[in-house]
């Protein structure tokens, strides 16, 4: 009796990693947020619908499946949406005080 190789399973789906998470690249979120802030509402969710659908774009040229960018864009969304209560809710503090 002979057990198989781990490699040699051929039927098992393999993960499939995201390099570079959107909801962690914090220079795109902290610019989306910050634009955001500066706009009226509707122009602010017009600004964020329109970067969605730009990510959503790429995300799907580079061969993502639909559930893997759904959840990609929702994390974006996420954490573009909590960097600007952030910044709505909590005044930048002078180097002074802190």
């Amino acid at each position: 009796m002979s057990i198989p190789a781990p490699h040699a399973a051929r039927s098992r789906k393999r993960a499939r990693i995201i390099r570079f998470p959107l909801a962690r690249q914090w220079p795109l979120v902290s610019k989306l947020a910050r634009q955001m802030a500066a706009q009226m509402p509707a122009r602010a969710e017009k600004t964020l619908r329109s970067e969605t659908q730009r990510r959503i774009d790429a995300l799907h040229r580079q061969g993502l499946s639909d559930q893997a960018v759904e959840r990609e864009v929702r994390a974006l969304e996420s954490a573009v949406r909590s960097e600007l209560w952030r910044l709505v809710l909590l005044p930048d503090l002078p180097d002074s005080a802190a």
